[in-house]
């Protein structure tokens, strides 16, 4: 995550950029451990099933006004407890 968004904690930087440094090898492991899921009508999105530990929950927005899309990055830890993240 650090090579890609220059942070392992929370991060938001144009998708391009984070395209550039992607590899192809990197991008099939990453893969692998990739989840998806769609946004409501109110833009909240949730996961079931997250076995524990850190992921990185990501999301790709445009700006308002328009702009370059973002890749929103930010690191969480699930317990087994509900886990709420606010991107911004």
């Amino acid at each position: 995550m650090r090579a890609l968004y220059l942070s392992t904690t929370a991060s938001a930087v144009p998708v391009d950029e984070v395209r550039a440094r992607t590899t192809e090898e990197h991008a099939q492991q990453y893969a692998r451990y990739a989840r998806q899921t769609t946004c409501d009508e109110a833009g909240r999105f949730f996961f079931l099933d997250l076995p524990e530990g850190g992921w990185f929950v990501i999301t790709v927005a445009t700006p308002v006004g328009g702009g370059a899309r973002m890749a929103i990055m930010r690191r969480v830890e699930t317990n087994g407890d509900t886990v709420r993240v606010v991107l911004r």
